[in-house]
């Protein structure tokens, strides 16, 4: 996870830091919490009861789509995968740049969700401005 104010300050300072000529830099914020925790703090946010039981990734791609109401194929980002950030942090540090906190990010994202009614409804159109 990585906010986007963040990142556009560390590409605004990539060229005044980063000398080679081509270098890839993984901007994510190595606090990120794993997903059971992640989801903990957005129910908390949301004064919701975080879910009980946490099932395996691979039995979760298994499971029927009639069971889950997901396309197996949309799972693809449950993955305990890590990055090396170690040069974006490099980067980060020299350049004065300091990831804001990851719970916050996360707390105040899933607030944004609530607010937008996301996932699928539309949001009404402002009032008409008078005369």
């Amino acid at each position: 996870m990585v906010a986007v104010d963040h990142l556009a300050a560390f590409l605004a300072e990539v060229p005044h830091h980063d000398r080679e000529p081509l270098h890839l830099h993984t901007v994510l914020d190595p606090a990120t919490p794993p997903l059971p925790e992640l989801v903990a703090l957005a129910a908390e946010r949301l004064g919701l009861r975080p879910p009980r039981v946490v099932l395996p990734v691979g039995l979760v791609r298994r499971l029927p789509r009639a069971l889950t109401g997901v396309d197996p194929e949309t799972l693809s980002f449950l993955a305990e995968d890590t990055y090396d950030t170690d040069s974006a942090a490099a980067l980060a540090r020299a350049a004065g740049l300091t990831h804001p906190p990851v719970q916050r990010l996360i707390q105040d994202w899933a607030a944004r969700l609530v607010a937008d009614r996301f996932p699928g409804a539309a949001v009404p159109p402002a009032p008409a401005a008078r005369p």
